[in-house]
């Protein structure tokens, strides 16, 4: 059967082009996982294929990730020990989350360290929950297109029902929906001095 999916990978790249849209360089770390697709767990595709994007994109700039933190779950509790434990030895200029209640553990530990976003730290996610426009500063975030994901199934239904059964053209073929990015208050340019 055909699937409808999200942009995963260019959701990944969109969230990189944030940060480097705004000049940001080098402290880029990522929180809920790995810098290496070793470092993913396997089970999450949106993982997996927001880090290919991400890796895409800075590798295409010639910018690599600082370091990063695993999460072994996406929930704010887990977001907020990951950016403790960096917070503890690093000094991170921006933080890419892999989900916006990541990005809220993410911000009350950058706030308990006595940082501010996205004066000291500008930060970026993914899925537009609708915590992302609570948050202060609200998030920049890249969002699940849920509507056009739906509308989306409901069309390949159709035209399933249409098809017919001998025809096996289409069959099993994945369609991508974009990630659109929803520029918030949660990153600001980079105030590194480029080399002159």
């Amino acid at each position: 059967m055909p699937a409808v999916l999200p942009d995963e990978v260019e959701a990944g790249r969109c969230a990189a082009r944030v940060l480097l849209d705004a000049g940001h360089r080098d402290g880029i770390y990522l929180i809920g996982a790995g810098p290496g697709l070793r470092d993913v767990p396997s089970e999450s595709v949106a993982a997996v294929e927001r880090l290919v994007g991400i890796r895409q994109a800075l590798g295409e700039a010639g910018v690599k990730v600082a370091g990063a933190r695993t999460c072994p779950d996406w929930q704010p509790e887990y977001g907020l020990a990951a950016t403790r434990d960096l917070l503890r030895t690093a000094k991170p200029r921006a933080l890419i989350c892999f989900n916006d209640r990541i990005a809220m553990g993410a911000y009350q530990a950058l706030d308990d360290f006595g940082l501010k976003v996205p004066a000291d730290v500008s930060v970026v996610s993914f899925d537009d929950h609708p915590i992302a426009s609570w948050m202060r500063p609200k998030l920049t975030t890249v969002a699940l297109p849920h509507y056009e994901l739906g509308r989306g199934a409901v069309d390949v239904l159709f035209t399933e029902m249409d098809r017919d059964r001998s025809d096996t053209d289409g069959v099993g073929e994945v369609h991508r929906v974009a990630m659109p990015v929803r520029g918030r208050a949660s990153v600001a340019p980079s105030c590194a001095v480029e080399p002159g």
